[in-house]
């Protein structure tokens, strides 16, 4: 059984009232915490999604490839 938190009364959207935004329902819900851990810090998620170049000097490797190609091309 899980234990759902407090909720506020005044952040429950009444029924009655017609809804603007199809998220209008939990706009006003506080943010779930994690229980087992703790929250990931801003830098290490930032890092998590930052940017990163998984085949390093493939670009290079794709060059060199095209040049021999390109000279091959060009003797025949």
């Amino acid at each position: 059984m899980k234990v759902q938190p407090e909720k506020d009364k005044a952040m429950i959207p009444r029924e009655d009232e017609p809804k603007e935004n199809i998220y209008d329902d939990i706009i006003g819900l506080e943010r779930w915490n994690p229980r087992h851990h703790a929250r990931m810090c801003m830098d290490d998620r930032a890092a998590q999604f930052a940017p990163f170049a998984a085949l390093v000097g493939f670009e290079e490797l794709i060059g060199d490839v095209q040049a021999k190609h390109e000279a091959q091309f060009e003797k025949e």
